[in-house]
């Protein structure tokens, strides 16, 4: 796909939708939204041929790397698509910061937590896999912002219907365009200030100069971003590999992984320090894949450059 003509897309699922699974989820509760969703995401299952075929192409990967369960099927795309229409679902809730409403495992955050302790500001990589909103849990616990870097321009009505519900959230989104020097100091500041900054390295910003770093994952080399770590690199801050993954009914559990107290890419070894960076983050990502295979919401064929989605988020 033509990643221009990816950013000019329409949503699928109008803005009025949305509300009205919000009234749902908050005036009949969370069963009820759940039904709510059935027919709608079947209907999009079986109208979205290109996001069914790469969702069935990723869990044959996943299937083949991990050797375990049924070969997918129909029935395995339609539970991958519900398990995103409920992690969509679940972050409307997130963003009204009613976080008592789900079980937030802190097993796995006490690194983070000692650096915050310590007045460090850290840096959280993740990737479009389980609920990175959950994380804000963390945020809460510690009373500490979060600096969430963003491409507002995708997701366009979802985005800012998360930021009308609750416009005083501790979340601060910072829409980091491509070379935007503002978006970079305002990211050295929130560091400086002892605060978290959450970015997703799995995706390309739209019409980005970045460079492609190819890694390892799922048995076959895919493209990564190099720009989140070239962030990293000038943000010289505690940086991690994180993931907030479902586990049960309203039920989420971090994964972590410290990645270095300074991510150090030297201009000498910039392509061998990328690709040992990034090969990390791959292996990561691929293990919480195997682990999860239907909490990974990428929906186009990820192996390919000319198709990949140019955003760091949704």
């Amino acid at each position: 796909m033509n990643n221009r003509l990816w950013i000019a897309q329409k949503e699928r699922g109008a803005s009025p939708g949305m509300r009205i699974m919000l009234f749902i989820l908050n005036t009949f509760g969370y069963a009820a939204a759940s039904l709510f969703l059935y027919p709608i995401v079947f209907y999009f299952y079986l109208t979205g041929k290109k996001a069914r075929t790469a969702s069935l192409k990723y869990l044959s990967r996943v299937h083949h790397t991990s050797g375990a369960g049924q070969r997918p099927g129909f029935f395995h795309g339609l539970k991958h698509f519900i398990a995103f229409a409920g992690s969509a679902m679940d972050r409307l809730w997130f963003w009204q910061s009613k976080l008592n409403r789900f079980k937030i495992h802190t097993t796995g955050l006490e690194e983070i937590q000692k650096y915050l302790d310590e007045g460090y500001g850290c840096l959280l990589l993740g990737a479009h896999l389980g609920n990175f909103d959950a994380l804000r849990a963390l945020s809460v616990e510690k009373n500490k912002k979060v600096n969430a870097v963003m491409y507002l321009e995708n997701a366009k009505r979802f985005n800012h219907l998360l930021q009308s519900i609750n416009p005083d959230s501790q979340l601060n989104i910072i829409n980091l365009k491509d070379r935007s020097i503002e978006g970079v100091m305002a990211l050295q500041s929130a560091i400086k200030n002892g605060e978290l900054v959450a970015m997703l390295a799995d995706r390309f910003h739209p019409s980005s100069r970045s460079r492609v770093v190819m890694a390892r994952f799922l048995g076959e080399d895919a493209p990564f971003p190099a720009n989140p770590w070239l962030v990293a690199n000038l943000l010289q801050c505690p940086t991690f590999f994180v993931a907030g993954v479902k586990v049960g009914r309203r039920t989420y559990q971090p994964a972590v992984q410290f990645v270095a107290e300074k991510v150090s890419i030297s201009r000498a070894n910039r392509d061998r320090d990328l690709k040992e960076y990034i090969a990390k983050y791959a292996a990561f990502l691929e293990q919480l894949c195997c682990q999860y295979p239907y909490q990974w919401f990428n929906f186009y064929d990820f192996w390919r450059l000319d198709d990949s989605p140019k955003d760091t988020d949704n």
